[in-house]
């Protein structure tokens, strides 16, 4: 008896079955995606495929199939894209205290110099904050090597909430149940890898020189240098946000058509998984 008529019919059920093409889609979407999700376009695409899988039937499965054959070639040559790599911390600003202090990376005492004297003058009330210096935990540190870190391949804010602080979500910062007072932040980002032309900011940011020695840098409306003119790759700089009138905000930006098209991969991806949920469903 011949079994491999048997085995192909059984194999093509298999392929055809919806849970199968679901279970399918549903891991071309995390890997397009990329874990963590954490931005509104994720949460878009994963909420529109949840919402299909219960309420959905699927569509033309060969055409899902040719979806699915893109997406995997798509996902390939994002593998080969040079991108930014940033690692970001964040934490409470607060006066030294013996408790503990920021380590990995260490505050340079600049740092310190300038934003205990603008605390003073502009966030009095935190002066007296009798708080732990250390680096707030990240949840989406789970896929970093470092607890307290978070990976980007861009930076592009302009004020707190857009980074999702998630150390501002702590109910010990919460007065008569919301954000009433303005809490001063401390960030530091470490250029592991920098294709940006351009670092442009708003706010107090801290650079290092070639002896590894920090300035301050402050720009009281958006302001851009060249990144070859400055020492940042694979650096860290530092950036307080300590006041709204002081508020942080920074936007990287790239020279070239063909590089903001590469910057906006990410973009391209969402797009892509929106209309990969309407092939679908």
């Amino acid at each position: 008896m011949n079994t491999h008529p048997m085995i192909l019919n059984n194999l093509q059920k298999c392929l055809l079955s919806e849970n199968f093409i679901k279970l399918l889609s549903i891991a071309m979407i995390i890997i397009t995606v990329e874990i963590p999700f954490n931005s509104w376009g994720s949460y878009a695409v994963i909420s529109l495929f949840i919402l299909g899988i219960f309420f959905g039937e699927l569509k033309n499965k060969k055409q899902i199939y040719l979806f699915i054959s893109f997406l995997i070639l798509f996902n390939i040559i994002k593998v080969f894209i040079p991108q930014n790599i940033i690692i970001e911390k964040h934490a409470i600003y607060s006066p030294l205290n013996t408790t503990a202090s920021f380590e990995e990376p260490e505050l340079p005492d600049v740092v310190d110099e300038v934003g205990l004297q603008k605390l003073l003058s502009e966030n009095e009330y935190f002066t007296k904050l009798d708080k732990p210096r250390k680096w707030s935990f990240s949840a989406d540190s789970y896929w970093n090597e470092d607890a307290y870190s978070r990976q980007f391949d861009d930076l592009n804010f302009n004020n707190r909430y857009d980074l999702n602080v998630g150390e501002l979500n702590n109910s010990s910062y919460y007065v008569n149940d919301s954000y009433d007072l303005y809490y001063p932040l401390i960030f530091s980002f470490k250029f592991k890898k920098l294709i940006a032309d351009e670092i442009c900011w708003k706010g107090i940011l801290f650079f290092p020189d070639e002896k590894g020695q920090y300035a301050q840098k402050e720009n009281f409306k958006i302001e851009c240098i060249k990144t070859n003119e400055i020492n940042i790759e694979n650096q860290t700089i530092f950036g307080l946000d300590l006041s709204e009138s002081t508020n942080l905000s920074i936007k990287l930006a790239y020279d070239g058509i063909l590089k903001n098209i590469l910057h906006n991969i990410q973009f391209a991806s969402i797009l892509l998984l929106l209309v990969f949920n309407l092939v679908l469903f």
